[in-house]
């Protein structure tokens, strides 16, 4: 679901509050305190795999599916390493605000013209930042893993259970019934972008 750009400061701390802080923290307990320890006896990288998918099925997102699979695997990741839920809460809310600053100061840029946020001209020059933004943020990404796992030694969980074990997840009616309301919302959005619907 893409939310509204803040049109004001009040507006802005509301969506720092509840997408960034309220949804974060929730999100993070049920993904990875709740289903990532659940399906920890299949081993932590399989956890943290499965974690990541329901992640980003639960953003009923198909645009960005793949970038939140990214942070969710992240996400599982740090709080595997750290045997810690507030790292990936901080994480999570990091990424969020950011996310609600960047709407809030693009629609702030285009605050006159009545076009939607999706088709807003934007400069070679603001594209070119967004680049070099991404690219300082990669490099930071990667030296901030590789300290993290130079400063903790997590406990490493060997799973006990085959491939064909681990597909049966899927036979349990609460996974089946998200699995099959993201294939209902994905077909849904594809039938939207190709103009059928």
């Amino acid at each position: 679901m893409q939310m509204p750009a803040a049109s004001n400061i009040q507006e802005l701390f509301m969506q720092i509050l509840i997408f960034g802080a309220v949804a974060a923290c929730s999100e993070e307990i049920f993904m990875r305190g709740l289903v990532m320890r659940s399906f920890e006896m299949r081993g932590s990288i399989k956890s943290i795999f499965i974690t990541a998918i329901f992640f980003a099925m639960l953003h009923l997102n198909v645009q960005n599916f793949l970038s939140i699979l990214f942070l969710g695997s992240l996400l599982g990741y740090v709080v595997y390493r750290t045997n810690s839920i507030y790292a990936g809460m901080i994480g999570h809310f990091t990424n969020n605000t950011i996310s609600v600053l960047l709407s809030y100061f693009v629609a702030q840029q285009n605050l006159g013209k009545a076009t939607p946020l999706q088709q807003v001209n934007i400069p070679f020059i603001v594209v070119v930042g967004y680049g070099i933004f991404a690219l300082f943020a990669s490099v930071l990404l990667y030296v901030l893993l590789r300290y993290l796992k130079k400063i903790t030694d997590p406990y490493i969980i060997r799973g006990t259970t085959t491939v064909k074990e681990d597909l049966h997840i899927f036979l349990y009616w609460p996974v089946l019934l998200s699995v099959l309301v993201f294939v209902y919302r994905i077909s849904w959005e594809i039938l939207k972008i190709a103009g059928v619907i």
